[in-house]
């Protein structure tokens, strides 16, 4: 998104760009790395200068924080899209054509496993009381 802004539908929120920014960090010490790998005939880690290493360290320690920090969000968002799919489909469910059923219920069980991966089996009881709510029996 950052890098072809032109081309995307989304935007990076503060926490993506500073997880792209820890990306783009770690990634030229790696670079940094190889370089000095390809060049030392017979590379060991005791090759791998200590500035180099203390680098390495902090920005692997950074870049798993500011993961962490924007993984939590968007899991949360990615849980909602399944919760809102789930529900579709099962609205859809009593109004299918008999023929597509199956493959509806593949979908269904699809999208239940997710969401108990997502939020644990407690998601899918609120799932159902929703779908209840709207008058489908389940």
């Amino acid at each position: 998104m950052k890098l072809n802004a032109g081309e995307t539908f989304g935007t990076m929120d503060g926490a993506a760009e500073d997880l792209f920014d820890a990306a783009r960090a770690l990634l030229a010490t790696f670079e940094q790395i190889t370089a000095l790998v390809m060049e030392t005939p017979n590379f060991s880690t005791s090759n791998l200068p200590a500035p180099l290493r203390r680098r390495l360290r902090a920005e692997t320690t950074d870049y798993v924080a500011k993961f962490k920090t924007w993984q939590a969000p968007d899991e949360l968002r990615l849980a909602h899209r399944v919760e809102q799919a789930l529900l579709a489909v099962i609205l859809a469910q009593r109004n299918a054509p008999p023929e597509t059923l199956p493959e509806i219920l593949v979908q269904r069980q699809r999208l239940a496993s997710s969401l108990v991966k997502l939020r644990g089996p407690g998601a899918l009881e609120i799932i159902e009381a929703a779908a209840r709510a709207s008058g489908v029996n389940i």
